[in-house]
């Protein structure tokens, strides 16, 4: 008696044992899915998710997450088997309330993994950009930052988007202090920080970066230099005239002739006639919204197309379609001027010296004291192109290109706009004497020609502008301790004023 009830207490255990296991099985499988969903940032829900006959194929979508694990029914037997006899407690295992329970314990523990990672770093960095999502949700993206003790690399850890319902410096100091719990990282550990540079981030009384200084006295502040560079850039293009109605034409161009399938596929046509075999293809760009200098490259595509353009919009303008006819005309009539090419070519001397520039300091390898030196660089290059030599040459470069679209113009009604002086309002020679001036008949600052109208009011005026931003720009903050710094790690006979600095 006593074997039968120790043969049946093993059945029981085996039996146990072996359901155990099948579960195990089955919440792995519905794991793997979920993740394998997240991994390849799939939407997991659908309009219907009805979960009867999930091992059959349906006409009704449930969503990727149901419908990859009807798919994997083909492949494994027994879960199926599993599906097809579903009672109500294994229905709910993958309920929209368990995917999202299974998705949080899921973070966690890749935040414990994150943690792993840097939990021997001392010193960490930290950076942080606040955006709004497509729900207009305002979410702060936080990365850490440390350094490798035995290779002396440095590392970036993604630790998530946090949703914040304000964002003065005071609320996102609480969430940053509690994303920084998350992976178990005290906030007085951090010795550099990194943002953008608007007030609530960098204010010196009331700004995130003031607050963090008062837990992390060692944490030195920097602006994002991306974002630095992308700001000077704008500044500079969008207080002039001409360059600022190129990027206007630039995306004009790009919802004209890339919104529809059709036009894209003529355009592209005119271009296999025009173009050399060897030349490189460049397709038309829309213009990035954050990234300033991306728009090199929305530049390029143009002036290296411009008589292909020019003969695609002359053919767009005698379309039936009014949205297209007057689109095309529109931006004939823009092109069709020497201020637009001229703002073409000087757009490109802009771009084209601070591309490089750009494309550094969003390297994963950048260095601060590097940085500081090819910033140094670039504004020693754009001040040399403040010379009559330069100005000669970029305005000999607009006028072969406004040939090029001259010609492409030459069998149509349209007119090409030459260069012009225009008008100007001399001031009253009685106003003058009352307030004891010369009278401005014989002064050289009156503007006699076209040329030296854009030499003075455009040209000279667009270098030293972009000049002084960059000087401005990258200056300022804790930046000269971080030079300094550079100063005593990089160089065998630092100044003494580094030292100085630093301490």
């Amino acid at each position: 008696m006593e074997k039968q009830k120790s043969s049946v207490l093993k059945k029981l255990q085996a039996t146990h044992a072996e359901e155990v296991q099948v579960n195990r099985n089955y919440l792995k499988a519905i794991i793997e899915t979920l993740v394998f969903c997240a991994q390849q940032n799939i939407p997991l829900r659908g309009n219907n998710e009805k979960q009867d006959l999930l091992c059959e194929r349906s006409d009704v979508n449930r969503g990727n997450f149901l419908e990859l694990l009807s798919l994997r029914c083909r492949d494994i037997p027994w879960l199926k088997s599993r599906f097809e006899k579903q009672s109500d407690i294994h229905r709910s295992w993958i309920s929209p309330a368990i995917q999202n329970e299974l998705l949080q314990i899921h973070l966690e523990l890749l935040r414990k993994l994150q943690a792993v990672d840097f939990r021997d770093a001392v010193d960490l960095g930290l950076i942080l950009d606040e955006t709004s999502d497509l729900s207009r949700d305002e979410q702060v993206s936080v990365c850490i930052r440390w350094v490798h003790e035995g290779s002396g690399e440095t590392s970036e850890t993604f630790l998530g988007f946090f949703k914040t319902a304000a964002t003065d410096g005071k609320t996102l100091l609480n969430l940053t202090k509690d994303a920084l719990l998350t992976v178990g990282v005290p906030l007085s550990n951090i010795i550099g920080q990194c943002m953008d540079g608007a007030s609530n981030m960098s204010g010196k009384e009331r700004g995130l970066s003031t607050r963090i200084k008062e837990v992390a006295p060692k944490a030195i502040y920097v602006h994002c230099y991306g974002h630095v560079l992308n700001l000077a850039l704008q500044d500079t293009i969008s207080t002039l005239e001409p360059l600022r109605n190129a990027l206007g034409v630039f995306q004009s161009l790009y919802n004209l002739l890339e919104a529809s399938s059709k036009r894209h596929a003529f355009f592209e046509k005119v271009e296999a006639q025009e173009e050399d075999e060897h030349a490189q293809k460049l397709t038309l760009k829309s213009l990035s919204v954050t990234r300033w200098s991306c728009r090199y490259d929305a530049e390029k595509a143009v002036i290296n197309q411009l008589s292909s353009i020019m003969k695609a919009l002359v053919t767009l303008s005698e379309e039936r379609d009014v949205k297209t006819h007057s689109d095309s005309i529109s931006l004939i009539h823009a092109m069709a001027n020497f201020e637009f090419i001229f703002g073409l070519v000087l757009l490109r001397v802009i771009l084209s010296n601070t591309h490089g520039l750009s494309q550094y300091l969003q390297s994963a390898k950048m260095d601060v004291a590097k940085a500081s030196k090819s910033a140094e660089a670039v504004i020693k290059t754009l001040r040399k192109c403040r010379s009559d030599e330069a100005f000669d040459s970029l305005w000999s470069t607009s006028e072969i290109y406004s040939d090029q679209v001259r010609s492409a113009l030459s069998e149509t009604d349209y007119e090409f706009r030459d260069p012009r002086v225009p008008h100007q309002r001399r001031p009253s020679k009685r106003v003058q004497a009352l307030l004891g001036q010369e009278s401005d008949d014989n002064s050289s600052s009156v503007v006699t020609t076209a040329k030296d109208h854009y030499r003075r009011s455009c040209y000279f005026v667009c270098v030293d502008k972009v000049v002084a931003e960059l000087e401005d720009r990258f200056q300022g903050n804790d930046h000269d301790v971080l030079y300094a710094l550079g100063d005593l790690i990089y160089k065998k006979e630092p100044a003494a004023t580094s030292f100085q600095k630093v301490s």
